[in-house]
């Protein structure tokens, strides 16, 4: 009598369900071939064993790489002009939300995964977010606003000609003038202001009783609590040789007589460019630069259609820098009015007339927001 194994029966059963099995079910069933017809069972894998090939977060790094080369060459690639000067117009921050998406997929796959290596592929997918968020933080993004005692005030504001349309009753020209009386700003430079604006202030209460004066030449309005000495359009910007537009490029000068003792610019140029984006907008603003080199002012005010890292911006105002990377509070965005993604309205300044604060306001009515400036020793 042979002696009876109590797995023998397991056994048996085991071998006769994997023999001749389809390969199809090898996997299934749990066995593997072992040099001949017969299966046997195999151990299952360990799934914390590293995978073969790269690790799946390798892919969300590569494209954030990709993308932080794309921001840090935007600059170089803009200035070749014809359509590629469109990619100077993204602004930082367009940047960090696409990198920002990679990131995200980067620690979603990072958790879930079991690879060592996915966390090296996460610290190059954060390295990469390092360049567009000092840049968002530096160009488009100033600390909280804080309000300066004692300090003069500057508006600039692309009016864009606020017509007689009602909203709740109210025209929009009057909306923008009760908004720009509230600043109560020292001097206030207006571009494009139309003509119900000026005629509106200068029937106002301020104007007749002599504490604010208003001087309006071509395009460009100043209502300024100080005497304006000169306002002059600069003619040799009229003939430029450039693209059809249909507002070809303007500048205005104003001389304010500021007393003694108040820490406002003296001297101010107002810039009005074309919004066009077809034309060579590097090519323009090295031109609009040589016909306004004789012209020495202390601050540069205007509706430039440029964003902040575009080389076009460097080429028009040398030795100038951009007064929101220094003295900016809270968000830098003028445009469009109702939701500003884009910053395209500027204050220049060269360093000794750098102001303490700037940021913007909402006019209430038009397509831009303004800024104000405090200036204060």
């Amino acid at each position: 009598m042979g002696f009876w194994h109590p797995f023998a029966g397991a056994k048996e059963e085991s071998q006769g369900r994997c023999q001749n099995q389809p390969a199809v079910l090898v996997d299934f069933w749990g066995c593997r071939e072992v040099g001949s017809a017969d299966l046997a069972p195999v151990k299952a894998p360990n799934r914390r064993d590293p995978a073969s090939g790269l690790p799946l977060a390798i892919w969300p790094a590569l494209v954030a790489i990709a993308l932080s080369v794309g921001w840090a060459s935007s600059p170089v690639v803009a200035a070749s002009g014809g359509r590629f000067q469109l990619i100077g117009l993204l602004p930082d921050w367009a940047w960090l939300a696409a990198v920002g998406f990679c990131m995200v997929v980067a620690v979603m796959v990072s958790v879930l995964g079991r690879d060592p290596r996915r966390w090296r592929c996460l610290a190059l997918t954060s390295l990469a977010t390092v360049g567009p968020l000092i840049g968002t933080l530096q160009r488009d993004l100033g600390m909280p606003y804080r309000s300066v005692e004692g300090a003069g005030t500057l508006v600039f504001l692309n009016a864009n000609d606020p017509g007689e349309r009602r909203v709740d009753g109210v025209r929009d020209c009057d909306r923008v003038l009760d908004r720009l009386v509230e600043l109560d700003a020292d001097v206030t430079v207006l571009v494009n202001p139309g003509w119900r604006l000026p005629a509106a202030w200068g029937a106002s209460a301020d104007v007749r009783e002599g504490g604010l004066r208003i001087r309006w030449v071509g395009s460009v309005l100043v209502a300024s609590r100080y005497g304006v000495r000169s306002m002059r359009v600069i003619e040799t910007l009229r003939g430029l040789e450039m693209e059809p537009v249909k507002s070809p490029p303007r500048a205005v000068e104003i001389e304010l007589d500021v007393p003694d003792g108040v820490p406002l610019p003296e001297r101010i140029l107002v810039i009005d460019l074309p919004s066009e984006q077809g034309v060579d907008r590097l090519e323009m603003a090295k031109k609009v630069a040589a016909r306004l080199q004789p012209i020495q002012p202390g601050l540069i005010l205007g509706d430039l259609n440029m964003a902040p890292r575009s080389p076009a911006l460097a080429a028009l105002a040398p030795g100038f820098e951009d007064a929101f990377r220094n003295a900016g509070r809270w968000w830098g965005g003028t445009w469009p009015r109702e939701s500003p993604w884009l910053r395209i309205d500027f204050a220049l300044t060269r360093p000794q007339f750098r102001p303490t604060t700037i940021r913007t306001f909402d006019p209430g009515a038009g397509g831009h927001r303004g800024l104000v400036m405090e200036y204060s020793d």
